[in-house]
């Protein structure tokens, strides 16, 4: 009898790989949506994540379309931390770059912007006395060298565009913006994140509401220390007040000397139209009392218009009736964020740097 020569392949469907595909993309956004729920039960918000290409495509901006509407910021922490870049942008008329970098100082960005831009915007310096060093003037160097030797040289077109994706998606959602190892390590030992980096590198801090009070508290001893130390030291002997006096006056030439190498620069920027401003950022508690004393204000930030010629602006002069109050001392929560910087900005429309429609 001879066997049946029917292929037994024929009475299987054929398969779909669209519907493959679909399965596939459904079983992962089930996957992706259930690991986004996990991370935010821990208390994690979306947050960008800020690295030297994604300070590099900002910086670029500079060089793509430079003109007298341009405000970008240069700090640290402070600055990324004391502005609301939201309210810079409701000034249609203006384009607003954030170039601040966390706890590096900001002489030589300036002095990359004096020598290798044609910038005739306004800069908004974040400038505290006692960080007019030597050792801080380059700083920021690694960035500007990422800058020029890796983001300018391999194509920074693709970079550009990968980066503001991938921003984009950091700051909708939380896995995006995590490596697998932190991943796993936030979902074992949940903690929420207190700042939040936001599309512009600036940052939002939520000392109050996303800390404890034992952590807030430790994250102010952190700052206030050396200045309890220094300030007890003073109470308890009574000539080291002048003793202090007399180190803050002998130190000023010092000072000053250092200080030439940013004039140099913002005389360079001055020249072709551009404006620059010092900023004091808010300070509070011992440190703001730790620093005044090392650097009184009327020695040194009341001199430096005078030493530089670029305007001035501190905060004691426009918080009015409501002082700041720094949660950990050296920086302000999210809402003081805000009111900063519609003080600011008030304060800059007053001297004609920032021009309303009424302005010829």
């Amino acid at each position: 009898m001879p066997l049946s020569t029917s292929n037994s392949n024929h009475r299987i469907p054929p398969i779909s790989y669209k519907s493959q595909w679909a399965t596939t993309l459904i079983i992962l956004l089930i996957i992706l949506t259930s690991l986004e729920f996990s991370l935010r039960e821990t208390g994690l918000k979306p947050s960008v994540v800020d690295n030297k290409t994604y300070w590099s495509i900002h910086r670029k901006k500079l060089d793509n379309h430079p003109s007298d509407n341009q405000i970008v910021s240069l700090g640290y922490s402070r600055t990324q931390l004391g502005i609301d870049g939201s309210e810079f942008r409701k000034l249609k008329k203006y384009e607003y770059i954030n170039l601040a970098i966390d706890g590096k100082q900001p002489p030589a960005t300036l002095e990359d912007i004096a020598n290798n831009t044609n910038f005739t915007g306004t800069i908004i310096y974040d400038f505290t006395a006692s960080d007019n060093t030597p050792e801080s003037y380059f700083s920021q160097q690694e960035f500007i060298q990422h800058y020029n030797q890796n983001f300018l040289n391999y194509g920074y077109i693709e970079k550009t565009i990968n980066g503001e994706i991938a921003a984009i998606l950091q700051s909708k959602f939380v896995s995006m913006g995590l490596t697998p190892v932190k991943m796993y390590n936030r979902l074992i030992e949940p903690k929420p994140n207190h700042i939040i980096t936001n599309l512009d590198r600036t940052r939002s801090a939520y000392f109050y509401t996303r800390l404890s009070k034992d952590q807030l508290e430790s994250k102010k001893m952190k700052y206030e220390a050396p200045a309890i130390a220094f300030l007890e030291q003073t109470k308890s002997n009574p000539e080291q007040n002048a003793t202090n006096e007399n180190k803050a006056i002998n130190n000023y030439n010092i000072w000053c000397q250092e200080l030439k190498k940013i004039t140099k620069s913002i005389k360079t920027i001055q020249a072709r139209g551009g404006n620059i401003v010092f900023v004091r950022y808010p300070t509070s508690g011992n440190s703001q009392m730790h620093r005044e004393i090392k650097h009184p204000r009327y020695l040194y930030w009341d001199n430096l218009e005078k030493l530089t010629g670029a305007q001035t602006v501190h905060f004691q002069d426009i918080q009015g009736d409501n002082p700041f109050v720094c949660p950990e001392s050296s920086h302000l929560n999210h809402d003081d964020a805000t009111r900063f910087t519609k003080l600011l900005i008030t304060e800059l429309k007053k001297r004609k740097i920032i021009k309303t429609q009424n302005d010829s």
